[in-house]
């Protein structure tokens, strides 16, 4: 297992989930 290949891919996860996040409480804002 290669950690800094897992922590790497662990940040991206992470960062398109909240990017995600973002976005749908965004939409739910336009929608108003």
């Amino acid at each position: 297992l290669d950690l800094k290949f897992y922590s790497e891919s662990i940040n991206i996860h992470f960062v398109h989930f909240r990017k995600n996040n973002i976005f749908s409480k965004f939409s739910k804002f336009s929608e108003l």
